[in-house]
């Protein structure tokens, strides 16, 4: 289910208890796609599979928190920054599920894609201190 116009957050980041979660804009599929080494969140129409709007994860540092954030007072509920592929414009909008069980699925999916980039982060500074040894540098020099 998604809400749009949210309420600003405040200090203590959004909460789901400020947001009409009576009042969906529109119920979506949800899903994860990796593409390469990147992943987005992927919301389109239930019923015609016609996308409505996506949500790239970042992939270079940026926590993925910058794109999927977790409401403070629920854990079925998610601020997500989507993005416009042509204009690269993005806008802020809610996301929930109504079971407990897809949200807890959601949320392992994004921990299985920080894990990926923290083992592809180590992955990358071995191969940077494999090749150094090969050409005999010190490491760290």
């Amino acid at each position: 289910m998604v809400g749009v116009g949210l309420p600003p957050a405040g200090t203590g980041g959004h909460r789901a208890d400020k947001w009409d979660v009576d009042k969906w804009f529109k119920a979506l599929k949800v899903e994860l796609i990796a593409i390469d080494d990147s992943m987005l969140v992927r919301l389109s129409d239930q019923e015609s599979a016609e996308l409505f709007a996506e949500c790239p994860l970042p992939d270079d540092g940026t926590p993925l928190t910058t794109a999927v954030e977790p409401v403070v007072d629920s854990s079925r509920y998610f601020v997500l920054r989507v993005v416009d592929k042509e204009t690269t414009k993005h806008a802020f909008i809610g996301l929930g599920f109504r079971e407990r069980t897809d949200a807890s699925g959601f949320t392992t999916g994004l921990d299985e894609y920080r894990k990926y980039l923290l083992r592809k982060k180590e992955a990358e500074a071995m191969k940077a201190e494999h090749e150094a040894q090969e050409n005999g540098e010190e490491a760290g020099h």
